[in-house]
């Protein structure tokens, strides 16, 4: 009995503190009213249990009244508990089925929304704007998505008030919500086979497939690992023989993107993905600062070969942290992409961003596109005029009920259970009205930094990277973790990464194979293990350097360096201090300017023996000169490849004096794509290299 009246005096102080569904004087609203009831059960995480439910909706502008009939839903269903943090806060959302008086499911549809049988009512907590969600998924339908359809309403539950609830689609594979074919246990060959599919990147929960491939930060968290998990087919109904083809399929489209030919239109990433659907789904999360986003509640879809077969990114999920409304990874201020802090920030929750997003960003062609979208988007769905007037229209619609909501739950400017991302900002607000002027003010601020800030991004990725592939050397190497590759930080992706030797005093130079003056240095360094005290330096023949710049505050991430009337061969990073007990560790090393001669290098270096050269310029359309140096004369022959090792074309063949060779090579005839050139010598000597056709 003392323990039962502990319990009573400890759940009272909680619903004091946090609210739970006290009484409030709740005869009517403007709001559609939802009234469920269990007949006195407790809802549980799973399975659904039977209860019943009825909607009063007297259309628009006509109020609706608890004594009014059930005029739009009366009927059976099955409900449990829904979410996964969510869950240990006060206010619970709950996934429902409309079910028959058998326990079938029955598809009905639900003030206004098209017909289907499983529902969602989400339950605005967090987030007491209580629209986050709502705008995202509304901007996202208005650019041309797919994005679950919603509707403001008011819950009873059991006979108690229980406040602003959404009414929203649960994503699911149908006609009017992800429309892909669908597959049934049956289809395991041929066409069939290939979709539909929805996955899901997310916490830990229903069954899943692992990336072969680690997520940038490795190998400190070498423990986390991206989950793929089934949401379609259901992973009770999907068969082994489908399980096996949509892992073939990721690791088909990973492995493209961590290969040599990413960004070639023919055998790339244009063969694999629905560009416009990635660029629009970056382009929402980054406008909402997500800090969830890429990397939980992520979805993919992918039709069957026969309609495409390209991987789709999308419907959105899960905005109620965006906005300004988390403190952590940087989310709360309006500044910086998100994707990148999530890269350099990320610590020990474990939920990492799949590593092919970082090279989609890092891709000019990628940049372009998405610079071109957000400008047209700019013009119209993503205006400042037409957001704030949906939120201020969405804030009138909710400003009765607001009042009866945060009557029993945790209102604006007050400290509850499960606030501890909330920024402390918002418990400087007192009203709902500073809630919403925020939320305006934050989207404004963004609006302006990612209108800036993606025109230099496009700006970045188009100037030409003079340390691309050129030759690196190191005063050492990490000799564990698969962290010993110089030449990672000159390859243009930025999930993988050199790292030197446990020790201060290290350094690592880049030749840019002639003279040129250099603009600006850009160093990404990798989380934690940057230099604290570092110097740039520039030298002629690698032996005697020249101090350009020093930094002795270095606090890692992006460091990006003007230089002033700098100029070299090659170009040093010298880390004097360490900011960690391990090496010192770099994502890229860039290096912006142009070189002194508008020739080629390989016009300009003395040759030195038998050398096939890289082709000038490359990718070319349709012409380019393919070079080579010989030490002695003597007979060559060069011959063109496909991929596939069929041969093409013979460039040149004959006698050839030593020295510096060009061959004018013509593409007329070809299709674009990826080729081998190769020069043979009389002697036996080889040499290949790769060119990229552009048509």
């Amino acid at each position: 009995m003392r323990n039962m009246i502990l319990f009573l005096l400890i759940f009272g102080f909680l619903s004091s503190l946090y609210g739970s569904g006290s009484a409030v004087d709740f005869t009517s609203s403007n709001l559609p009213i939802v009234i469920l009831d269990t007949n006195g059960q407790t809802i549980p995480d799973e399975p659904k249990i039977p209860a019943t439910m009825g909607i009063i909706y007297n259309g628009p502008e006509v109020r609706n009244y608890l004594t009014d009939p059930y005029n739009n839903y009366n009927g059976h269903i099955g409900i449990e508990v829904r979410g996964q943090s969510s869950q240990s806060w006060p206010k619970k959302q709950y996934a429902v089925e409309t079910w028959n008086a058998s326990q079938q499911d029955i598809d009905v549809s639900l003030l206004g929304l098209p017909v289907e049988n499983d529902w969602i009512l989400y339950a605005p907590y967090i987030d007491r704007s209580m629209m986050r969600n709502v705008l995202s998924y509304q901007l996202a339908r208005e650019m041309g998505r797919y994005a679950s359809r919603c509707r403001f309403v008011e819950l009873v539950l059991n006979g108690e008030y229980q406040g602003i609830y959404v009414l929203m689609e649960k994503i699911k594979r149908d006609k009017n919500r992800v429309d892909i074919s669908k597959l049934e246990p049956n289809e395991n060959s041929g066409d069939d086979l290939t979709g539909g599919y929805i996955l899901k990147i997310d916490k830990p929960g229903d069954p899943y497939f692992e990336s072969a491939y680690p997520p940038p930060g490795q190998p400190y968290y070498a423990n986390y690992k991206i989950e793929y998990q089934y949401e379609y087919p259901d992973p009770d109904d999907i068969t082994s023989t489908q399980k096996s083809y949509i892992q073939s399929e990721i690791a088909d489209f990973e492995n493209m993107v961590a290969g040599d030919f990413f960004s070639d239109p023919a055998q790339g990433y244009p063969h694999y993905i629905s560009t416009p659907t990635f660029i629009d789904f970056l382009i929402s999360n980054e406008l909402a600062k997500n800090v969830d986003g890429y990397r939980l509640s992520s979805f993919m879809f992918r039709d069957k070969d026969s309609k495409g077969g390209l991987w789709n990114m999308g419907p959105l999920w899960d905005f109620n942290l965006g906005y300004g409304n988390a403190n952590y990874y940087g989310a709360d201020h309006w500044n910086d992409f998100e994707l990148e802090l999530l890269k350099d920030q990320i610590g020990s929750d474990g939920f990492q961003v799949p590593f092919w997003w970082y090279a989609f960003f890092e891709d000019s062609a990628f940049t372009v596109q998405t610079r071109q979208r957000w400008q047209d988007l700019r013009q119209t769905v993503l205006s400042e005029e037409h957001i704030f007037s949906f939120i201020d229209n969405t804030a009138d619609t909710l400003n009765e009920a607001q009042q009866r909501n945060f009557e029993i739950w945790v209102g604006p400017g007050e400290y509850g259970g499960g606030f501890w991302p909330v920024p402390d900002i918002f418990y400087t607000f007192s009203t709902y009205q500073d809630e919403v002027d925020y939320l305006k003010e934050w989207i404004g601020n963004r609006l302006a930094w990612m209108d800036e800030h993606l025109a230099k991004r496009l700006d970045n990725v188009q100037n030409k990277n003079l340390a691309r592939g050129r030759p690196v050397t190191t005063s050492s190497n990490e000799t564990c973790c698969g962290n010993s590759d110089p030449a990672r930080v000159r390859d243009g992706k930025t999930y993988t990464r050199w790292s030197s030797g446990w020790a201060n005093n290290q350094w690592i130079y880049i030749d840019l194979g002639q003279t040129c003056r250099i603009d600006r240095v850009v160093l990404s360094w990798a989380h934690e293990h940057y230099a604290r005290v570092y110097r740039l330096e520039v030298s002629e023949n690698a032996q005697t350097w020249q101090q350009v710049q020093r930094t002795t505050n270095g606090n890692g991430v992006i460091d990006d360096r003007p230089l002033t009337g700098a100029s070299g061969r090659y170009i040093r990073m010298y880390g004097e201090q360490r900011n960690s007990d391990y090496g010192f560790s770099l994502w890229e090393f860039k290096i912006f300017g142009e070189p002194l001669s508008a020739l080629p290098e390989e016009q300009i270096n003395r040759p030195d023996g038998f050398a096939l050269l890289p082709n000038f310029p490359n990718p070319f359309n349709p012409q380019t000169e393919i070079l080579f140096t010989l030490e002695k004369s003597g007979r060559i022959k060069l011959e063109i490849f496909d991929v596939n090792g069929q041969h093409i074309r013979t460039a040149a063949e004959g006698w050839f004096s030593a020295g510096r060779h060009n061959v004018h090579f013509n593409s007329s005839g070809l299709a674009g794509g990826v080729y081998i050139y190769r020069l043979i010598s009389e002697k036996g000597q080889s040499a290949s290299r790769k060119m990229v056709l552009l048509k």
